[in-house]
């Protein structure tokens, strides 16, 4: 069933009782034609929802692999946009003591055991890239991700009612001087205002001090989504945490792609997987001080439904990095 406000079903949707196509491309192809005459984002990111409920985790997996592979190419970037909009919104989030930040709708976030099964489907075919997107997209929050950021004093001082008003208003003033504050809350709201310029929004996403839930805040908003010089800016930003920045680096050019390989807060198996998309010469990471590239790890799914104990097998010991564990 589609969720309210969504499309009805179209042409596309009625092979879903068939069998499913074995070539990744074809899939891509059917997600792309559905997701594609959809304008409107939000909209589209309730029918993406659909289409995980509807088809299933073995079909995410190879779709968001597909889809991550061509927007490399050009071919899929708006059907990864599509799925890195869902990501985004759908993965769980922390409910931090003040200045709660809205949970996910039961209509965007799968049940555990879908996300454990796409996990599954991706290690057993070699997709790397969804198999680390998914792992660290949707490992539960930790305790430690749900202690409110430390703010900067010139913020600190105003209480957080004030602040989220003033990013919802069009003072140019008042608005840069939110730009250090890093409360996911009150970012989101910053963001999503339509005064806020592409300049703002670049400072914004390059705050070292940002915290990783606030950046992907930034990216929640669909026009930063689709905006390069943004997207670059969260990805680079050594408050992203690795999985933010593969979902993020096909909508870059290749010359940027390559450039993230540099990276040093970045693990090894990301890098690789990046260097695989342009030559599978993975490249050394620079020193660039300050950061040990060391993670704290936390493996366990945020379920609605329990996955099998043969699945919780095969997730234990695997590490995904944590949003806040980043040192």
């Amino acid at each position: 069933m589609t969720p309210p406000g969504g499309p009805p079903p179209g042409p596309e949707d009625e092979p879903l009782a068939q069998a499913v196509p074995a070539d990744p491309a074809v899939l891509a192809g059917q997600w792309a034609r559905i997701l594609t005459a959809i304008p409107d984002p939000h909209v589209r990111l309730r029918r993406v929802a659909s289409l995980v409920q509807q088809r299933g985790p073995e079909q995410l997996a190879q779709v968001l692999q597909a889809a991550a592979q061509g927007a490399v190419t050009s071919d899929w970037r708006s059907l990864h946009v599509a799925l890195a909009h869902w990501v985004l919104h759908a993965r769980p989030r922390p409910r931090f003591p003040v200045g709660h930040w809205p949970v996910p709708a039961d209509e965007l976030a799968p049940p555990g055991a879908t996300v454990a099964l796409a996990i599954s489907e991706a290690r057993l075919h070699g997709l790397a890239f969804a198999e680390l997107v998914l792992r660290g997209a949707f490992a539960r929050p930790s305790p430690a991700d749900q202690v409110l950021p430390q703010l900067h004093p010139s913020v600190d001082k105003l209480p957080l009612g004030v602040r989220r008003e003033r990013a919802r208003g069009t003072d140019q003033t008042q608005l840069q001087f939110l730009l250090l504050d890093n409360t996911p809350a009150v970012v989101q709201i910053l963001a999503d205002n339509p005064r806020v310029t592409e300049g703002l929004a670049v400072q914004i996403a390059s705050l070292r001090s940002q915290t990783a839930y606030a950046l992907q805040a930034v990216v929640m908003v669909p026009r930063w989504l689709g905006n390069e010089r943004v997207v670059e800016a969260v990805a680079r930003n050594p408050g992203a945490p690795p999985w933010l920045t593969l979902l993020l680096a096909p909508l870059l050019p290749r010359r940027t792609q390559l450039a993230l390989t540099h990276l040093e807060w970045l693990d090894r198996p990301l890098r690789d997987v990046l260097a695989d998309w342009h030559g599978g010469v993975t490249q050394e990471p620079r020193q660039l001080g300050g950061h040990e590239g060391v993670f704290e790890l936390d493996t366990a799914l945020d379920s609605a439904g329990d996955p099998s104990e043969a699945l919780h097998q095969l997730l234990e010991g695997e590490a995904a990095p944590s949003d806040q564990g980043k040192r």
